[in-house]
């Protein structure tokens, strides 16, 4: 048996029995809805699936006229989509407690992947739906008009909307357990961007927070509506914390921002700019000058490593203050 639950528990489920199959879903819609960059679904046999506690608090949006989505009206997270004509149960892994024994099969709706978020197992990957589910291209979304020097998020409904100026300082992956019941999703892909480059369009008084009990910091703001994840402000760090599937893709100003911030980018990129500044004031030249640069530290994120070859390690954009919900207890 399996279970799962929303971020703050009020939605718990259980499932009996293995997954018939799991898969990746790279469509507009799940990374508005996740706020991350794809959707991971494990699929069960309905007579397998039972609600355990908080059928009431589940709150439910129309996407299309094809389907509806749901999600946990306390706390933003996707709950399981139940589908009677076709027998099937959609479970989001991200939700899921124990290991599931059973593991993606396929990529889906790559039509629709965000261009600056790269796929690196060998899974088949399909434009749209699979020929075993029918194929086609599902639901059309309108392309974004691009807008100059910005940078722009929103909700699935559209209800949430802002707009950012200038690069993220970082962009981030997290796996933590949290992230993964928020998102409903594999894991979280935030970017941070200084408060000062952000602005609300609109909807503002339409977002919900849900603060977790007994964190520091961590907390989720979605839009009432739809469920989707936010922007949400740090007013302590002066930061404001962008779910990066919440990002018009078709933009290319955010594909130029966040493409060439992907983590094997930027740390190649950081390194060589360190390497280079290592030792300031006129190094010494010749075979000195080279073993100087490539023992020198890297100052980035104080790992204290040569600075030489750190396109090797994770990276992360330089901040000018301290993170400190990336400390225990975040």
């Amino acid at each position: 048996m399996h279970t799962g639950s929303c971020l703050c528990g009020a939605v718990r489920f259980e499932v009996d029995g293995p997954f018939a199959m799991m898969i990746n879903c790279h469509c507009s819609m799940c990374r508005k809805h996740h706020g991350s960059m794809f959707a991971t679904f494990a699929a069960a046999p309905l007579p397998a699936f039972r609600w355990t506690a908080g059928e009431d608090d589940i709150a439910a949006y129309q996407s299309s006229e094809h389907g509806t989505r749901s999600f946990c009206r306390h706390c933003g997270s996707v709950v399981p989509m139940l589908l009677p004509p076709k027998g099937v149960a959609l479970i989001p892994a991200g939700n899921l407690q124990e290991d599931p024994d059973a593991r993606p099969q396929m990529h889906v709706f790559c039509g629709s992947r965000a261009p600056w978020y790269g796929i690196g197992d060998s899974l088949p990957q399909h434009a749209g739906f699979p020929p075993e589910f029918g194929g086609g291209m599902g639901v059309e979304r309108p392309a974004p008009e691009p807008k100059p020097g910005v940078t722009r998020g929103s909700c699935l409904c559209g209800d949430v909307a802002w707009e950012t100026t200038g690069p993220p300082e970082r962009v981030m992956n997290c796996h933590c357990s949290r992230c993964r019941r928020a998102r409903s999703a594999a894991h979280a892909t935030n970017a941070f961007y200084p408060a000062a480059s952000f602005r609300w369009v609109r909807g503002e008084q339409q977002r919900e927070t849900y603060a977790l009990p007994g964190a520091k910091f961590f907390a989720q703001d979605f839009c009432r509506r739809c469920g989707s994840p936010v922007a949400r402000p740090i007013v302590s760090t002066a930061r404001v914390l962008v779910p990066c599937g919440a990002l018009a893709v078709g933009d290319k100003r955010t594909d130029l921002l966040l493409g060439l911030g992907t983590p094997a980018a930027a740390g190649q990129q950081a390194c060589r700019k360190q390497q280079r500044g290592a030792t300031q004031g006129r190094p010494p030249t010749g075979a000195a000058g080279r073993r100087s640069r490539a023992t020198a530290p890297c100052r980035r994120r104080r790992c204290g490593r040569p600075a030489a070859g750190q396109g090797r390690h994770r990276a992360r954009r330089m901040a000018p203050a301290p993170w400190p919900w990336t400390r225990s207890g975040a």
